[in-house]
C-alpha cells in the first residue's frame, strides 16, 4: 500500500493504526523504501525492509498487514483523525471510513 501511495505522488506516506505509526524511508536515505515503525507515543520499535522486520516486538503489524483498511477505519473512529494524514475528520462519510477521501484514493482504499 505504501508503494501505491508513492506511485500516486505521495512523497512522505504515513499510516496510523493499531497503536502504531508507520512511515516510509526516503529513496535517497540509508534504507530506501524501508518502513519505520513507531508507537503513537513516538517510541521507535524497528524497521521493515522488504518482508524482514527487525526491532522490538510489534504484533499489531500482523493486524495491519491482514486488513489495513479495517485498522485505518478503527483508528479514525477512535481518534476522529484520518489514519493517513492525521487531519481532523469532519464529513460523516469520512468519519465512518476513518480516512479522508483524498487519502483513501491516494492509498488505493477506494
Amino acid at each position: 500500500m505504501f508503494e501505491h501511495a508513492v506511485s500516486k505522488g505521495h512523497k512522505r506516506p504515513i499510516y496510523r493504526g493499531a497503536g502504531l505509526v508507520i512511515t516510509r524511508a526516503p529513496d535517497t536515505g540509508n534504507n530506501p523504501g524501508a518502513l519505520y515503525i513507531k508507537t503513537e507515543n513516538d517510541e521507535y520499535l524497528g524497521k521493515l525492509l522488504g518482508t524482514v522486520y527487525s526491532g522490538k516486538p510489534a504484533p499489531a503489524l500482523d493486524e495491519i498487514a491482514a486488513n489495513p483498511l479495517q485498522v485505518a477505519i478503527e483508528y479514525g473512529k477512535r481518534t476522529g483523525n484520518c489514519a493517513i494524514c492525521g487531519k481532523k475528520l469532519t464529513v460523516g462519510k469520512s468519519i465512518d471510513l476513518g480516512i479522508g477521501p483524498v487519502c483513501a484514493k491516494r492509498w488505493g482504499f477506494i
